[in-house]
């Protein structure tokens, strides 16, 4: 494919993720408000006047109303503009990772609902239930259009979560079962070495987290940390180079 043409793809690609990333932006604050994702203009949370299709083009519109609400001036968070950047440029790296094909649009997908996924139990502490279900109906399509075996995703829906599981009734609850639902429908996505290396990174990442705040003030001993976010930063993360941390330990172990 010849470089310009490749060029063109991969930002075409980008603006397609962008614009996602806007209607992700939606799902953020609707869905933990009971509110429709479908329906309703977008509007100012402050004034209720209805932003116009000019004020929403992605990320550039942030910047051109300098983060303000055209009518009242309230300000915007930069957010907005952080989830729509984040979500070109993951749809950008899975276009390199899987080229044009429809696992490029599938695990697309799958990343912008971790991205739905993070925020909103950042914001709740809580991950609901439908977004577990839009995951594993994309496990359950990627069974039909990738090479990877049934088995190995089968593996997957149980190698993490039945240990999250096990140390959620062994710490009476000290694991959320949203946290165990997330990697059994994201196991059944990535399969088990995937998952497993994704929920390695995430647990060393929370933890790395919760001994920094843990030294800082006081109340931080009893914050709780929501898992959601590390365990969505780890499967990213296996998702592009999981493959090669697998060969490496098993390169160690042989």
């Amino acid at each position: 494919m010849p470089f310009a043409f490749h060029a063109i793809c991969l930002a075409y690609w980008f603006v397609v993720g962008a614009v996602i990333g806007s209607f992700l932006n939606v799902c953020i604050y609707r869905i933990p408000n009971k509110e429709s994702i479908v329906k309703g203009a977008s509007h100012c949370t402050t004034c209720g006047e209805k932003i116009t299709k000019r004020d929403l083009v992605p990320i550039i519109s942030y910047f051109v109303l300098r983060g303000r609400c055209r009518s009242c001036k309230a300000p915007f968070s930069i957010r907005y503009a952080l989830v729509e950047f984040l979500t070109g440029i993951l749809f950008v790296l899975c276009a390199l990772k899987f080229k044009y094909t429809v696992e490029t649009i599938l695990m697309s997908l799958f990343l912008g609902a971790l991205i739905v996924m993070t925020f909103i139990d950042i914001d709740t502490m809580t991950i609901p239930d439908s977004i577990h279900i839009v995951i594993l109906i994309i496990g359950i399509v990627l069974a039909f259009v990738s090479d990877m075996p049934l088995l190995e995703r089968i593996i997957g829906f149980f190698s993490v979560s039945f240990i999250l599981f096990l140390a959620s009734v062994l710490s009476k609850g000290g694991i959320g079962g949203g946290d165990i639902k997330l990697m059994a429908v994201s196991g059944f996505v990535l399969g088990y070495k995937l998952s497993v290396v994704g929920f390695f990174i995430g647990a060393v990442l929370a933890s790395i987290f919760g001994i920094v705040i843990s030294k800082g003030k006081r109340e931080n001993l009893k914050r709780k940390i929501p898992l959601g976010p590390f365990l969505a930063v780890g499967m990213t993360v296996s998702i592009f180079v999981g493959k090669y941390i697998v060969d490496w330990y098993l390169g160690l172990v042989l």
